[in-house]
């Protein structure tokens, strides 16, 4: 019996990569100078605490921006058939 990937198993290198980490460095100068940022520091990272690796079928790549105070929510639906039409790669 295997162990199930987590987003910490998958992640890990991603995290120490040095792009990763002056995009977090940058932020938090940011932050730190007086400049509003959203989501708030706590919340930028809970898509990987309310969603479990396993239960992700789809990743939507790409930057919305949010210009007013949001919590943004995962897009769910049963009925959506999967296709590669659909997809643009």
């Amino acid at each position: 019996m295997t162990t199930p990937l987590t987003w910490h198993d998958v992640l890990a290198d991603e995290k120490q990569q040095p792009y990763f980490l002056n995009t977090l460095k940058t932020v938090a100068e940011e932050r730190q100078s007086g400049i509003t940022i959203y989501p708030p520091q706590k919340d930028v990272f809970n898509a990987f605490r309310f969603t479990e690796l396993g239960d992700v079928k789809v990743v939507i790549l790409g930057q919305d921006p949010i210009t007013a105070r949001v919590r943004p929510t995962v897009w769910r639906s049963q009925f959506v058939r999967a296709s590669r039409s659909r997809l643009r790669c």
